[in-house]
């Protein structure tokens, strides 16, 4: 895990300087400032930043590596296996981010959490393909259980940036995206279930930005 994470901060820090140079050298028409170089690479490079980055990367990768197994389990894939080794890998990185803020103990309790709630879509495809509405909605009821206890999580980390009802009220909106790619595959609608997965990544990008800025204001109000 350490070895992750600081490979991790050595990409996020190349990507940094890269990009800060490009706004540089954009800021600044084509000619050579130093000052403005610098601030942007600063800028691009800070903890916000990098976390913000990481936490993007990962959480969109949850949605595509998911939506891939789910249709694998559908369709009896023989790569289904592999592709829920990549499901649990990510899932595995998503809380090492939280972990690396948090500590070891909140790492734990988040990647059980999270894995369960990965659980709880593949009881509802089971469901969906078994035409079992009671296990569906259990799956359902699963879910929004998963929303109630991931709120309740990270307000205790992160009590006054990130309230118990915003973060479970961002989870139902993930769990609703996901639940209708679901829904759309089932039904035969490949292409509207690719459109609606789109939808959830994006979705995402959103999810990270604000776990990623309430993580530095809490970070900033203890300097």
């Amino acid at each position: 895990m350490e070895k992750n994470s600081h490979h991790m901060g050595i990409v996020l820090a190349i990507i940094g300087l890269l990009v800060g140079g490009v706004v540089g050298y954009a800021m600044n028409g084509g000619n050579d400032s130093a000052t403005e170089t610098s601030d942007a690479v600063a800028a691009v490079n800070s903890d916000a930043a990098t976390t913000r980055v990481a936490l993007n990367n990962a959480l969109r990768e949850h949605v595509s590596a998911s939506a891939a197994a789910l249709r694998g389990a559908a369709t009896s894939s023989p790569d289904t296996s592999a592709l829920l080794d990549t499901v649990d890998a990510n899932s595995i990185e998503v809380a090492g981010l939280i972990g690396s803020v948090y500590g070891d103990e909140a790492e734990a309790t988040f990647l059980e959490s999270w894995r369960g709630h990965i659980g709880f879509f593949v009881d509802y495809l089971n469901g969906k393909l078994a035409g079992d509405e009671a296990a569906q909605q259990q799956a359902l009821d699963d879910l929004a259980g998963y929303a109630q206890a991931a709120g309740a999580f990270f307000e205790s980390a992160n009590p006054e940036y990130l309230p118990a009802d915003a973060v479970a009220g961002m989870i139902a909106m993930h769990r609703n995206q996901v639940i209708a790619v679901i829904d759309a595959y089932a039904a035969g609608d490949i292409a509207k279930s690719y459109e609606l997965e789109i939808t959830a990544i994006d979705h995402m990008n959103k999810m990270a930005d604000t776990i990623a800025d309430a993580i530095y204001k809490q970070a900033a109000d203890k300097e």
